[in-house]
């Protein structure tokens, strides 16, 4: 997957439709949105960035076999 940096991560978190995945695991991200497609991978420092600015917050844990993965949607 490609790399996705800063600013193109907020544009496209503005979409109502996607979501930023991280991984508990590794504390690295995707964005994928309500159909399961992907937008691009984000590192832990980038994760880390939009978590501590408040960019995004939480929603929810993953279930089941997507218990490893936290949702977060973009502040407004």
């Amino acid at each position: 997957m490609r790399k996705i940096y800063f600013d193109k991560a907020l544009q496209i978190l503005k979409r109502t439709d996607v979501h930023l995945i991280v991984f508990r695991d590794s504390d690295c991200g995707t964005l994928r949105d309500t159909d399961g497609d992907e937008y691009g991978d984000l590192s832990r420092n980038m994760v880390g960035k939009l978590i501590e600015e408040k960019k995004v917050y939480f929603i929810a844990n993953g279930s089941g076999l997507l218990d490893h993965e936290r949702y977060y949607k973009l502040n407004k």
